[in-house]
């Protein structure tokens, strides 16, 4: 089989294709043939050494696929072969197969292609475990997503709007929220043109923002806890724009704000059951209609190294996905 694989501390342009033995389900496995793999910031990051040091130093990336089943291991439940599947393998997506454990496997939807499945399953239960499990998002708070036109930022205005919650886009450019508007944001902020804690305080009647998700890793994060209401969440999703926010502990201690950092992979390794609930919820509410992952483009696995330069470089409005076929 073709795989993608990475070595030591390395770059996007330094992922090569190779050739490596087809695989074999252990245990409790599914081999998945991979007809579509996510692409991810936090892909880069696990590249560039930013990874446990279990992990090998010659592996393959990529944490998201879909594809069909070709192989079951003793214990597996509730799965044939062929069956139309999507998994988060944590490791070694980018390839035309990948062993998974069968708890992190969930079935597809009928209508769902492998392409939108490859891109579904980070974005959206992220979004559903930060919103739901982390900061209690209730119907009719404000909730504010900066970094919205990506393909994460879309999924949380999508999963707060199912939620009930009034809902305010933040993005760089007018392009991109027209992005968001159709994906379910109330309101927009182009946060490079506009004073951002001021349309905060505007566009809630200077009550400030309930929930604020940020996905951009903002770096004025200490002048957005002022518009933030008493009792607010700023929930800490990644770093896309290159840094990490920074608090100072007073202004939170005054306005009674959390920061609350959100990892779900570490949450799905940890409940992969009770996770297998909020993934069957989010598969219930794309049926409804209420969610459409939007995949802005796919790019052979060849192409992997090009792909991910584009989602760096924040060129790309919705999923980045890699095909094998």
């Amino acid at each position: 089989m073709k795989a993608i694989i990475c070595s030591g501390a390395s770059k996007p342009e330094d992922l090569r294709l190779v050739e490596k033995p087809s695989l074999s389900a252990g245990a409790g496995q599914v081999v998945i043939k991979v007809a579509a793999a996510g692409v991810n910031f936090g892909d880069s990051l696990i590249i560039k050494a930013e990874r446990p040091a279990s992990m090998p130093q010659v592996f393959t990336p990529g944490y998201e696929v879909a594809g069909t089943i070709h192989e079951l291991g003793d214990g597996v439940v509730g799965f044939t072969i062929g069956d139309r599947v999507m998994a988060f393998c944590f490791t070694g997506g980018y390839a035309e197969e990948v062993a998974v454990e069968w708890r992190f496997v969930y079935p597809l939807p009928d209508a769902m292609d492998f392409p939108a499945a490859a891109g579904f399953l980070a974005v959206y239960g992220t979004a559903y475990y930060a919103l739901h499990e982390r900061a209690h998002l209730q119907p009719e708070e404000s909730l504010l997503v900066l970094g919205a036109a990506g393909g994460a930022g879309l999924a949380a205005i999508e999963v707060g709007a199912a939620m009930g919650a009034r809902v305010i886009a933040g993005a760089s450019s007018a392009a991109k929220l027209e992005l968001c508007s159709a994906h379910g944001a109330v309101d927009i902020v182009n946060y490079a043109a506009e004073d951002l804690p001021a349309r905060m305080l505007a566009l809630t009647d200077s009550k400030g923002v309930d929930v604020l998700y940020d996905v951009w890793g903002h770096p004025g994060s200490d002048t957005l806890v002022p518009a933030m209401a008493n009792e607010g969440r700023y929930l800490i999703i990644g770093f896309a724009g290159g840094g990490a926010p920074k608090f100072n502990a007073s202004l939170l201690l005054y306005k009674e704000v959390a920061a609350i950092g959100v990892y779900w992979g570490q949450s799905l390794a940890a409940h992969p059951m009770r996770n297998r609930d909020n993934i069957a919820k989010l598969l219930d509410w794309y049926q409804d209609g209420k969610l459409k992952p939007s995949v802005s483009e796919t790019d052979p696995l060849k192409d992997a190294a090009r792909a991910m330069q584009r989602l760096l470089a924040r060129d790309a409005k919705g999923k980045v996905v890699l095909i094998t076929g």
